[in-house]
């Protein structure tokens, strides 16, 4: 397997595991009406959730087939999931219990936080080995 094949295969992987730990995440926060606390009415968090989905699935196979866009894109989504998630549930994290469905809800944000820093990481080495070709 030659380098392009190796790095867009991470990125793929990291990104499937943000897409799949992200499902599980995104639900329970629907569940406990997360979104109204943002403005957002029920049909918008929807469409928010719809467009998250196709933006992060798009940028995965961009990735997956070893384009610069793809790579940037899984950087700055990964990135803003990572951030985003840790500021807004850290305190929870830390300090609530008991929360929504205990220990699991915990391990769900804690993993969806480390794989979108994988993300990050994994497009970030990508993107670099791409320019060291050209």
């Amino acid at each position: 397997m030659d380098d392009r094949n190796k790095r867009a295969k991470r990125v793929t992987i990291a990104g499937l595991a943000v897409l799949a730990i992200g499902s599980g995440h995104l639900v329970e926060d629907f569940l406990y009406g997360v979104h109204t606390g943002f403005g957002l009415s029920d049909a918008a968090g929807q469409v928010l959730t719809i467009v998250y989905f196709a933006v992060l699935g798009t940028l995965i196979v961009l990735a997956s087939h070893d384009k610069k866009a793809g790579y940037v894109g899984c950087i700055i989504m990964g990135a803003f999931l990572a951030l985003a998630d840790t500021t807004y549930h850290m305190n929870e994290i830390l300090y609530d219990w008991p929360y929504r469905a205990g220990v699991f809800s915990k391990a769900l944000i804690i993993a969806l936080i480390f794989c979108s820093l994988a993300l990050t990481f994994c497009a970030w080495c990508a993107l670099q080995s791409a320019n060291r070709q050209v």
